[in-house]
């Protein structure tokens, strides 16, 4: 996949439009960036990213490097500059800035966590393990309340019609690759990755305690689990779709998509979420049928917040 430095695409593309009066507005963009030779209506991604591409090459830690990834390590390079700093000063015991210096400090302890290998998570490993189709819903809660969102995560943010107000949005989740493309395409780059994620998956369950027979059949549990809930996530060229984005059910009806998974329980570990006004599902898939409300499309595999094959029993099988 190609990097795509969106913040140089929108610069250039305002620059184009300017004129040479306004040249001190564009002062934070690199023209040597910019490949002249290369005509914008034969290829304008290479003709405002090559220079930037060439310049930052991928390195084995980042699958793509932008503006945003700049950001990124200078803001995570300056809090570690700040929580270092309060170590120096030898915080009082009790004190906010000694909490926050021991946390940091206990996972920095790498000979400690590698002496300790996969000891801590065991149990979980095995709670999870072990929990039989009827108590899903219980585990899915208890992830969402300690590790992460398995399937789907939600969040408030403002409105996409009113900034003036917030609402509840509930998103798909579970790829870890990121991309439906990886587990889709049958080209040799994206077998090439999906490859290297199965041996990522198997060798991390054998660092765990699993025998090479189990850690080979939970890596093919992963990847026939997050290969549904590929086929059942949108496009990139869906996901620009702003509009398909947008698709409010009022609270009381939040349920009735999903009726074996409790939603409220969820949305509440996730961020404190008691009575929300409205929901929003932004994961438009089903082309088949749609229902209007709220004048704006809702999809049913959409309504249903999971993949289809994950809501019905029996339609994914996985082995224990």
């Amino acid at each position: 996949m190609k990097t795509l430095p969106l913040a140089i695409i929108a610069t250039a593309a305002m620059a184009a439009s300017c004129s040479h009066g306004n040249s001190e507005h564009l002062a934070s963009i690199n023209p040597d960036y910019i490949d002249t030779t290369i005509a914008p209506g034969h290829d304008f991604y290479n003709r405002i990213n090559k220079g930037w591409i060439e310049a930052n090459p991928l390195t084995g830690e980042h699958a793509r490097y932008g503006r945003f990834d700049v950001i990124n390590d200078t803001c995570e390079a300056r809090v570690r500059s700040l929580v270092e700093g309060l170590g120096a000063t030898n915080p009082q015991p009790g004190s906010v800035a000694h909490k926050v210096w021991t946390v940091y400090s206990l996972a920095m302890d790498t000979a400690r966590r590698n002496a300790e290998g996969a000891t801590p998570i065991l149990a979980d490993l095995k709670k999870i393990e072990e929990t039989p189709h009827e108590g899903m819903a219980d585990l899915f809660l208890w992830m969402h309340a300690n590790y992460g969102s398995p399937f789907f995560g939600a969040g408030p943010m403002e409105d996409m019609t009113n900034s003036m107000k917030y609402a509840m949005y509930v998103s798909g989740a579970g790829l870890g690759m990121g991309d439906r493309d990886y587990y889709l395409l049958d080209d040799e780059r994206n077998t090439t990755v999906r490859d290297a994620y199965r041996k990522l998956i198997d060798t991390q369950m054998q660092n765990a305690g699993y025998s090479a027979a189990d850690a080979a059949r939970i890596t093919d549990n992963v990847l026939k689990i997050e290969t549904a809930i590929a086929r059942d996530t949108k496009t990139r060229e869906e996901s620009r779709n702003i509009v398909a984005m947008y698709n409010p059910i009022h609270n009381r009806k939040r349920q009735e998509p999903v009726p074996r998974c409790r939603l409220g329980p969820l949305l509440r570990r996730d961020n404190g979420h008691t009575d929300p006004r409205h929901n929003n599902r932004n994961r438009p898939q089903d082309r088949r049928h749609r229902h209007q409300a709220h004048g704006l499309t809702l999809r049913p595999r959409d309504q249903g917040l999971l993949p289809m094959g994950l809501r019905q029993p029996g339609r994914i099988k996985t082995q224990r």
